[in-house]
C-alpha cells in the first residue's frame, strides 16, 4: 500500500439521492435508518436542483422507496436532472409508475431470488407483482436491470432468477454483498455470506455468462483477493466511495456512500462540490483506518479494501469483513496481476476489433451528453464516464449537435489537423460504449 492518498475525481460522477427513508416493505437487511420518516417533497426539489446545478454525470433516485411519491412530482425532478445527467430509479417494484418519463435512462429493481427467497427477505409477499412490473417497464421500451443482495440465505439461487430475468428481457443483473448497516446490521450473523458462499455464486455467474445475454457482475465492493477467478473473468469490482461515488440523505446531508451515516456537509447549506472537495474526508481518504491484510497489499489502491463501512464496526470505515482477520492476503499477487493484464488485454482486443463503417450516418443515443463545465470534459453515456481531451471534445460536439456521415467526420478530422486513427479509435470506443450508432 503507498502512503498517498487515496485518489478521487474533481467531481462526483454518480451520486445517489435517497428522496426518502420511508418505505413499503421490510427487507431483513436494509441498511434505511428511518424507515417513518416524513416526506418532504420541497427539500427534495431543492436537492435536485442542488445536484442538477452541479452537472454530475450519473444520478440514481433512491430511498427508502421513491416509488410512494406522486408520479408527477418523479417525472419533475427526473426530467430536471437528464439535462445534464444519465439518470437512474432505483425500485423495490411493489408499486408500477405508470407514465413514467421517457428521460429517465434506466430502472433499477431489487429482485432477490425466485419467490421463496425473495418473499423471505422482502418480508411483505410482493414477487408476482414485481415480476409483472418489471415486465410492464420492459414492455414499456424501459431498460430494466436487476440488483440482487447476496447473503446466506439466497446465495444459492442466483443462477435460477438469473434464467428467469434473461428471458423477461432483462439488461444487466448486479449483485450487492451484503454489508451490515441501519436494520441489517441487527440481523448480520444470519445475512452474513460465509466465503464458500461467496465462491459458490461465483461459480454460478461464471456459468451464466455462457447461458444468458445478461450483464453480470458486483455493484458492491468486493476485495480483489477474496477468489482468484475475480481477476479471470472479469469479475473486480472497487468502490466508488469518496472517489467517485457519494450520497445525499432526504435532508440534504452528503456521505461517501449510502451504507454511511457520517455527514460531510449539507448541500442545502454548502456548495455540493465544496463539499466533495473539503479536507474532512481525508478522515477516509488518508488509509488511516486501513488494517491487515491491506496495510502491505500492493492492489489496495485499486481495490481499496472492498466494502469500507461496517456498522458492526467500532470504527467509521474498516477493511471489508470478509477479509479483516487475515494476517495476510490469500492469493498469488503475481498470478493476480498476470490474470488482470489477460483480461485487459482480451477487452482491448475486443475494443480494436469493433468494426468500423466507413460508410453511413452518425447519430449520438439519446441519453449521451458532454459536460464542459468542469475542469476536465465527461462524456456521458448511460452508464459510463468518459473523460476527454480537447481535441476528442471538439468531435464529439459535432456529432452531438448534427448527424454526420463517417467520411464526413474523418475528413473534419484531418483538416483540422487532427489524428484519424485517434478519431477512428474513438469512434470505435463510442461504440462499444452505446454512445452513437452509425447507419
Amino acid at each position: 500500500m503507498s502512503n498517498t492518498k487515496i485518489k478521487f475525481e474533481e467531481v462526483p460522477h454518480y451520486i445517489q439521492i435517497e428522496t426518502s427513508y420511508s418505505c413499503n416493505a421490510l427487507c431483513v437487511f436494509c441498511y434505511n435508518p428511518k424507515r417513518n420518516q416524513p416526506i418532504d417533497l420541497n427539500k427534495v426539489r431543492e436537492i435536485v436542483g442542488r445536484v442538477a446545478e452541479s452537472n454530475i454525470p450519473h444520478v440514481q433516485l433512491t430511498g427508502g422507496e421513491i416509488s410512494i411519491l406522486p408520479i408527477a412530482f418523479i417525472n419533475e425532478i427526473v426530467d430536471r436532472l437528464s439535462k445534464h445527467s444519465s439518470v437512474t430509479i432505483q425500485t423495490n417494484g411493489i408499486l408500477y409508475m405508470k407514465d413514467l418519463t421517457k428521460n429517465l435512462a434506466a430502472l433499477y429493481v431489487s429482485l432477490h431470488g425466485t419467490e421463496k427467497y425473495h418473499d423471505d427477505l422482502q418480508a411483505v409477499g410482493e414477487w408476482k407483482k414485481i415480476v409483472e412490473n418489471i415486465k410492464h417497464y420492459i414492455n414499456d421500451g424501459f431498460e430494466v436491470n436487476l440488483d440482487f443482495t447476496l447473503t446466506a440465505q439466497n446465495y444459492s439461487n442466483f443462477e435460477e432468477i438469473a434464467m428467469m430475468a434473461d428471458s423477461w428481457g432483462v439488461t444487466q443483473y448486479s449483485l450487492n454483498k451484503f454489508q451490515p448497516a441501519g436494520y441489517g446490521a441487527k440481523n448480520f450473523n444470519d445475512m452474513v455470506p460465509s466465503v464458500a458462499q461467496f465462491k459458490d455464486v461465483i461459480s454460478q455467474i461464471i456459468r451464466l455468462q455462457d447461458k444468458t445475454n445478461l450483464k453480470i457482475g458486483f455493484c458492491t465492493a468486493v476485495p480483489f483477493c477474496l477468489d482468484d477467478r475475480l481477476s479471470r473473468y472479469g469479475l473486480l469490482a472497487s468502490c466508488g466511495a469518496g472517489t467517485y461515488l457519494a450520497a445525499i440523505s432526504p435532508d440534504g446531508e452528503m456521505r461517501i456512500c449510502n451504507q454511511s451515516f457520517t455527514s460531510y456537509g449539507n448541500v442545502l447549506k454548502k456548495d455540493l462540490l465544496e463539499i466533495w472537495n473539503s479536507r474532512k474526508i481525508d478522515e477516509f481518504r488518508d488509509k488511516s483506518w486501513v488494517t491487515k491484510p491491506c496495510t502491505t497489499c500492493e492492489l489496495f489502491d485499486q481495490c481499496l479494501g472492498g466494502c469500507k463501512v461496517d456498522n458492526t464496526s467500532k470504527s467509521r470505515y474498516c477493511v471489508d469483513y470478509a477479509i479483516r482477520d487475515l494476517e495476510k492476503c490469500p492469493i498469488k499477487i503475481s498470478e493476480f496481476k498476470k490474470q488482470v493484464q489477460e483480461f485487459s488485454s482480451s477487452q482491448i482486443k475486443a475494443l480494436q476489433d469493433i468494426g468500423l463503417p466507413t460508410e453511413g450516418v452518425i447519430t449520438a443515443n439519446p441519453f449521451t451528453k458532454l459536460i464542459t463545465s468542469h475542469k476536465t470534459n465527461l462524456l456521458i453515456t448511460k452508464h459510463q464516464t468518459i473523460k476527454l481531451d480537447q481535441k476528442a471534445s471538439i468531435l464529439i460536439e459535432k456529432i452531438l449537435v448534427n448527424k454526420m456521415l463517417v467520411a464526413d467526420l474523418l475528413s473534419y478530422s484531418k483538416k483540422h489537423s487532427l489524428d484519424v486513427k485517434s478519431t477512428k479509435d474513438l469512434l470505435r470506443k463510442l461504440l462499444f460504449a452505446d454512445a452513437i450508432r452509425i447507419k
